[in-house]
């Protein structure tokens, strides 16, 4: 059964608050517990589609994570894909993340492409990690 985007929106925010440590520190990361509207000038949400969690690095450096999509600008460029028809590749490098803040995950898109997104390393990965991973399971579980 196909599962609405309030619906898809409330399985990922209760697996990203239980997998995140109660004391993690969102510098760079948001989650979107409740339904509103993202604040990013260059993203324009679809009717039903509802902003996941996010990584804001500067105006030219983020990720959002939407009910629909995942939208990466990175230097300026901005790329996107379905995210019901991506496939998970790397979560990220966390060897040796002490010196840095930020790492990039990947997907796969359904044209083979690749499309990284920014996660913030530390207790607070697990935001845009479980985010991500949660919202491509709940569409091959369909």
């Amino acid at each position: 059964m196909e599962k609405s985007d309030e619906q898809i929106h409330k399985i990922c925010v209760r697996n990203i608050t239980k997998s995140l440590m109660e004391d993690a520190n969102l510098k760079y990361t948001q989650i979107f517990k409740k339904i509103e509207e993202v604040n990013i000038d260059e993203v324009i949400l679809a009717t039903e589609e509802i902003p996941i969690c996010s990584t804001i690095l500067d105006k030219h450096n983020w990720s959002l994570l939407t009910t629909q999509r995942l939208i990466t600008k990175k230097e300026g460029t901005i790329l996107e894909t379905d995210i019901e028809t991506a496939n998970n590749l790397k979560y990220g490098d966390f060897k040796g993340y002490q010196d840095k803040e930020i790492t990039m995950g990947k997907v796969e898109t359904s044209d083979g492409e690749e499309l990284e997104y920014f996660i913030e390393t530390g207790k607070t990965s697990m935001v845009m990690v479980q985010g991500v991973k949660t919202r491509i399971q709940i569409q091959n579980r369909i």
